[in-house]
């Protein structure tokens, strides 16, 4: 008798000791489940921020009495599609590293975007083509000429006059040659033009006026060859 009342508290307790594992896997499965939704959440939120963060690291890096430190804008450029409106907010900022970081990459990350996003890429660069700083503006029209908006050329016409580095480019480019291959490449048009360090060929830069003047309602973008036409 005593032996089968042993047993059945034994079954009793048995029964008693499967059910609270049971209730206690089941408070930690509920507890590592929303420690991982929480967690999801926040690397979520974090990978947004991230991009913010890492632009304003980058930029914040550039050392105006070290040029090698302004290679770090190859940084901004790996981030891609996603950092497109933080650069455009960055472009917006005055100041001039914060756009001079903003042109170069969007110029790359925007290259083979859809149209719709250069174009909102374009509405930001038309503010600065009367930049007073000659780098920003040049660059910023060569970039929205790039992408499909003409207004750009009669800035980079203006840039044939000059025979000076574009600002923080290694190896230097001068603002003139930047100028002419971006207008050349882009138009298919050859005008003779002689540009290096030494000399400058202003006669031909009046032909480039004149060229404008000429065409410039007959320009067309064509987006399967990414050029101009002139019909």
């Amino acid at each position: 008798m005593v032996e089968k009342t042993k047993e059945k508290n034994t079954k009793k307790i048995q029964k008693k000791s499967r059910s609270t594992v049971f209730v206690a896997l089941f408070v930690l499965i509920t507890i590592f489940g929303a420690i991982w939704y929480f967690l999801i959440r926040e690397e979520k939120t974090k990978e947004v921020l991230s991009v913010e963060e890492k632009i304003d690291y980058v930029v914040s890096s550039f050392d105006a009495e070290n040029d090698a430190s302004f290679n770090a804008v190859e940084k901004l450029v790996d981030l891609g599609t996603n950092a497109i409106d933080f650069l455009l907010e960055e472009l917006k900022k005055d100041n001039s590293h914060s756009k001079w970081a903003a042109i170069y990459a969007l110029s790359r990350i925007g290259y083979y975007e859809e149209q719709e996003i250069k174009d909102k890429i374009i509405k930001e660069l038309k503010k600065e083509f009367n930049n007073k700083d000659l780098t920003l503006k040049i660059m910023a029209a060569g970039v929205a000429f790039i992408f499909g908006e003409k207004e750009g050329a009669p800035f980079l016409i203006e840039g044939l006059k000059y025979n000076i580095p574009l600002a923080l480019t290694k190896p230097s480019e001068l603002i003139c040659k930047y100028s002419y291959d971006t207008l050349t490449y882009y138009t298919k048009v050859k005008i003779g033009y002689t540009c290096n360090w030494n000399n400058i060929d202003e006669t031909s830069y009046d032909e480039w006026i004149e060229w404008w003047e000429e065409n410039k309602d007959k320009m067309k973008w064509d987006n399967k060859s990414r050029k101009y036409e002139i019909n």
